[in-house]
């Protein structure tokens, strides 16, 4: 009897390698392809929303330019910090807050 279950779980066991190994194959690359340009197109929309911008600048004293990103707030939060330091520079107080 015992010989009967082992025969069958070799073939059950040699079945699930098969679907196993079939499976895998025949994931249509097409796909594979469409879920990454979904989630580039997503990551690029969050992005956007978040106003993400990159530029190239030169940096003082070098002649190679290099990549600056950064989001709406960050350029928002420079700008005024900037103004301060005018401000303070000309011994005003900044009333622009």
């Amino acid at each position: 009897m015992f010989t009967q279950y082992n025969g069958l779980a070799k073939k059950v066991g040699a079945g699930l390698v098969l679907l196993g190994m079939v499976a895998c194959s025949s994931t249509p690359e097409q796909q594979v392809n469409k879920a990454d340009a979904d989630k580039v197109a997503a990551r690029k929309a969050a992005l956007d929303k978040a106003g993400y911008r990159c530029e190239s600048v030169r940096v003082t004293g070098s002649s190679i330019p290099s990549k600056r990103c950064t989001t709406s707030r960050q350029r928002e939060a420079e700008k005024q910090a900037a103004r301060d330091m005018v401000d303070a520079a000309q011994g005003r107080q900044s009333e622009r807050k």
